[in-house]
């Protein structure tokens, strides 16, 4: 097969520049996008692996899931995005301005993201209403993957790059990981390929260890957060003037995913990880899981007055007004923001138990079903290509 040219961007003086690209016969497209950072210096057409959801062929190993019709490059000049020439229908219009970002992208009043397994980042989310009133926001609940506790740590990556990603293309102009999960096992990779303010969840274990008397601190949180680096980096920075007492909770995110706060499983389970704690003379309780503040006038009535439950969520809309007040980022907007909210999951039963949280009725809307479904990587990419090439030889 003869190469092809496809079309680079030299940014320095906007010129279209050609370039070779060994055996793939499509030509690209590129645009300037803001909101990237640049992954790798090269890649190839999405088609050539039958649309499959993998990671873009050419980029560094730890690189950019991709999955849409853009590929994110480098030149040494810039990062642009490449599109097959016929294909610019997934984010860009077709007079989208070659050689400069497209300013019309980007601005102050465009909404805020924030994503989380299910249900419980709406504790997050109310933090944020109460401190960002002007401010728009996008809540993708993926229940349609709840909980993310016990999921694999590259389920989650790929579910929370998925997610980012279509909170980007709503225009998002920051996003929130109201998910502990997502954030012990995610926040590193998105940071690394998105340049926008991405703001995490952890638990409340400095506040902690300042407040406790006793001298013991208890940490509510899933299994896959307990499993984490993150967290265990946390453990080792703060975790060192208290006895800290870690439970997981497997199950508990679930009762709060079906709206059961105060059935007999859930108080069955509460006991269950509460009453050894208290044993051991917990004094100041931390909630390591977005979904447990909805039940904190449940774990009040069995931990006692006595007992502090610190909820991590309000210093995180606290950073999360400090990021865009940083980046000169806040609303210009007099009225209220409004809010969508989108899931994965079956919509009815998902938005009956979100309008009971947040104590009012809400629209829900359905991901697109690109987004819905996990689309696993491929196993050994390099592998893959080698034989795509191979074949095309």
């Amino acid at each position: 097969m003869d190469s092809s040219k496809c079309i680079r961007l030299d940014k320095a003086n906007g010129r279209k520049v050609r370039q070779s690209v060994h055996g793939f016969p499509q030509p690209f497209q590129v645009v300037l996008r803001p909101g990237r950072q640049v992954l790798a210096k090269q890649d190839w057409p999405r088609n050539i692996l039958a649309n499959r959801r993998s990671p873009c062929p050419g980029v560094t190993r730890g690189g950019f899931e991709c999955g849409q019709a853009a590929s994110t490059h480098q030149n040494g000049l810039g990062q642009y995005d490449a599109f097959p020439m016929r294909d610019l229908s997934a984010g860009f219009p077709d007079n989208a301005p070659v050689g400069r970002i497209n300013e019309g992208m980007t601005n102050n009043n465009n909404p805020i993201g924030m994503f989380d397994s299910g249900v419980g980042g709406l504790s997050v989310l109310q933090h944020v209403r109460a401190v960002l009133p002007r401010e728009s926001l996008l809540y993708v609940a993926d229940s349609g993957h709840a909980p993310y506790g016990g999921k694999p740590v590259d389920f989650i990556v790929r579910r929370s790059l998925a997610i980012t990603e279509f909170l980007l293309e709503q225009k998002a102009k920051a996003v929130v990981v109201a998910c502990n999960t997502a954030t012990a096992a995610a926040i590193a990779r998105l940071r690394a390929c998105f340049s926008i303010p991405i703001v995490g969840i952890e638990p409340a274990l400095k506040p902690a260890v300042a407040a406790t008397r006793s001298g013991v601190v208890g940490i509510l949180a899933t299994g896959n957060t307990v499993r984490s680096d993150k967290f265990a980096a946390l453990l080792d920075q703060h975790g060192q003037r208290a006895r800290v007492i870690v439970q997981p909770c497997p199950g508990l995110a679930d009762c709060v995913e079906r709206g059961d706060l105060h059935g007999p499983r859930c108080q069955m389970l509460l006991t269950r990880y509460l009453q050894p704690l208290l044993v051991e003379g917990v004094d100041t309780l931390v909630l390591g899981c977005t979904h447990y503040p909805f039940l904190i006038p449940a774990i009040q009535r069995l931990v006692g007055p006595a007992v502090a439950i610190l909820d991590p969520s309000p210093a995180v809309a606290r950073q999360l007004r400090r990021r865009l007040e940083t980046g000169d980022l806040l609303t210009g907007e007099p009225a209220p923001g409004d809010v969508r909210y989108f899931t994965s999951g079956p919509p009815e039963p998902t938005a009956e138990v979100m309008t009971r949280l947040l104590g009012h009725s809400i629209a829900l809307e359905l991901l697109p079903e690109s987004i819905r479904h996990d689309r696993p990587a491929l196993h050994d990419l390099e592998t893959d290509l080698s034989r795509l090439v191979a074949g095309n030889t």
